[in-house]
């Protein structure tokens, strides 16, 4: 793939209609500033890419009616969930970052009823 991506590398951006979409998930651990970074890391790869467009998925899970309230709080999914919570104002900091860097958002209605827009 990084081959494909080289040999198109020359086309210009309108030539193409592709949208790679980055997942940050939880990958922030919950702080804010280490999803800053990582959304900044991938702004500088995707830059000698413009032929593409890039949007991040923000995955927001409402803990209250995602997480069942009998479930065993030291299952390790459970705590990952908990302990990397961002608040509503940390979800709309790293989205208003992104879109900053000049990427689309993407956020699954499937995983909350909340939306960040």
């Amino acid at each position: 793939m990084y081959e494909a991506l080289h040999a198109q590398k020359a086309r210009r951006k309108d030539e193409c209609n592709l949208l790679v979409i980055l997942e940050l998930a939880n990958n922030h651990m919950g702080d804010v500033e280490l999803g800053k970074r990582i959304i900044r890391e991938h702004a500088e790869v995707t830059k000698d890419y413009p032929q593409f467009q890039y949007a991040f998925k923000f995955q927001y899970r409402d803990l209250p009616t995602f997480i069942h309230p009998t479930a065993d709080e030291n299952h390790k999914y459970v705590k990952r969930f908990r302990e990397t919570n961002l608040s509503r104002t940390d979800r709309l900091v790293l989205k208003g970052f992104a879109e900053g860097l000049g990427f689309k958002q993407r956020v699954p209605r499937l995983m909350s009823n909340q939306s960040l827009t």
